[in-house]
């Protein structure tokens, strides 16, 4: 479809772009007929495409919580952290314990309502947080920790954005086993053996109350205060050793269901002609555009000016207190939705704050569709967009956007420079 209202505007941009640096270019341009061909009805096809796991180890945020997502099921997220003993300053002889504390600092992130109350437990990890193979962990690496007590709860009104920190009372029992091992234990064989003897704990949301996400920095620690020579004084534990957040998605019942490998995505036309991105889990949008290779047969004296990719997000999948993802990655994709190159198109997200009408995503594909265009290949390539690496496994912020049947309707726009040469 042509739509004259672009043509002046689009000419504008063409010429501005056109840069001749030879007399033969300037000549074709004094002598030809110039028009741009503005096009808004070619096709693209949308899927989801899921990662069988997603890199979560020392982060730069313990994510805790849970959220029972009407779109892809719910999604709970603990975080998994072991003691530092790096700079642990051993008590002397007389010390006796007081209490503990687990001192939790706010990194002012959150998703969901923060108005309700949230409930955070603390559970003691049974066995050590060990790297796998490729020395990381996972969304879904799996330790023992006793899940049938914890060893501090606490619920609170939480308050991210004003507030510094929450403090959560340790049980004795707990706190004074450590207490006694820094004192009975030879300093040596403490430094060597403490992670064996107490390998960390787990900070895990209360799934049957909550519905909320918190972050929490790394910087926060657990305090044992003790009185030693008539002083009171605290034994330090920061939480920024070995961890990782564990995030899993349980979406049995959810038209995501049968997303079970990266190698087979699932097509927007069987979940309602929608596509989703989710930066915890490792969903992300796949994109197709399936009439390139027809495009390329008929350009033959014309050239592709600018390509702009058009995604709607769905409205009621996205809110001030669930906001979209404003940053985004995008990579060229083969078949087997492994990727071969990282992208660097430009994108731009338009907010609608008012009616949530005609929010979009404008992303500029341009040298992605020139250069397949020029290719020989019959080779299928697709384009993944998923959220940033600074974002993956950290937070929850997801996008459903719709495809070309969706009143939510994902587009490509194209502008083509047709040149007719007047001989």
């Amino acid at each position: 479809m042509i739509k004259t209202s672009f043509i002046l505007i689009t000419i504008i941009i063409a010429l501005s772009r056109c840069n001749f640096p030879t007399p033969l270019g300037e000549e074709i341009v004094e002598r030809e007929v110039l028009d741009i061909i503005f096009i808004d009805t070619l096709g693209i096809r949308l899927s989801t495409v899921i990662f069988d796991s997603i890199v979560t180890s020392n982060s730069p945020r313990h994510l805790v919580g849970f959220h029972n997502n009407p779109e892809i099921g719910s999604v709970t997220s603990s975080a998994f952290i072991q003691f530092s003993i790096d700079s642990l300053t051993i008590p002397d002889d007389d010390a006796t314990f007081q209490y503990a504390e687990l001192e939790l600092y706010y990194d002012g992130y959150y998703h969901c309502d923060t108005s309700q109350l949230f409930t955070l437990a603390v559970h003691e990890l049974q066995e050590e947080l060990e790297l796998n193979e490729e020395d990381y962990l996972t969304n879904i690496s799996q330790f023992k920790y006793d899940q049938s007590g914890h060893i501090g709860q606490e619920s609170f009104q939480p308050r991210p954005i004003t507030d510094n920190e929450i403090t959560l009372r340790i049980d004795d029992d707990y706190a004074k086993r450590i207490f006694m091992a820094t004192q009975e234990t030879d300093e040596e064989d403490l430094l060597e053996d403490f992670t064996e003897m107490f390998p960390g704990i787990v900070l895990a949301p209360d799934t049957a109350a909550n519905n909320l996400f918190l972050g929490f920095s790394p910087l926060s620690k657990l305090i044992i205060h003790y009185r030693a020579s008539g002083e009171d004084q605290e034994l330090v534990f920061p939480l920024n050793a070995n961890r990782f957040n564990q995030i899993s998605n349980k979406r049995e019942n959810t038209k995501l269901a049968t997303l079970t490998t990266r190698k087979e995505d699932l097509t927007s036309l069987k979940t309602d002609n929608q596509a989703y991105l989710h930066n915890g889990i490792g969903m992300n949008i796949k994109v197709e555009i399936p009439f390139l290779r027809e495009l390329r047969s008929v350009l033959e004296s014309n050239f592709i000016t600018e390509a702009i990719l058009i995604l709607k997000p769905v409205k009621g999948t996205y809110s001030n207190v669930e906001p979209l993802p404003d940053d985004l990655v995008f990579s060229e994709i083969d078949k087997l939705n492994r990727i071969e190159l990282g992208l660097l198109p430009s994108g731009t997200l338009i907010l609608d704050d008012e009616f949530k009408e005609d929010t979009e995503y404008r992303i500029d594909i341009t040298e992605f569709i020139q250069e397949k265009i020029d290719q020989n290949s019959i080779e299928e390539h697709s384009i993944l967009i998923q959220g940033s690496s600074e974002t993956m496994g950290i937070s929850v912020d997801q996008l459903v956007v719709g495809d070309r049947f969706s009143e939510y309707e994902a587009s490509l726009e194209l502008f083509i420079l047709d040149y007719i040469i007047d001989n």
